[in-house]
């Protein structure tokens, strides 16, 4: 998304598909930290997954440039 000229201000939704649910308290301590502002952030999902290989999580991000 930086290489389009985007920021975390251009994310319009998240969806986050998690390997395990114990996963969830480490996401959304990074998600606060991405969008600390409560009344200006993206909307979000979060799922618990079958990810492939040893992945932990994978993210998809919607964006508006």
């Amino acid at each position: 998304m930086e290489q389009a000229g985007g920021t975390p201000d251009n994310v319009a939704h998240m969806t986050v598909f998690l390997k395990e649910e114990k996963l969830r308290d480490s996401v959304n301590k990074a998600w606060l930290k991405m969008f600390p502002d409560e009344h200006d952030r993206p909307a979000r999902h979060a799922i618990k997954a079958d990810l492939r290989s040893n992945n932990l999580f994978q993210i998809e991000v919607i964006a508006v440039l």
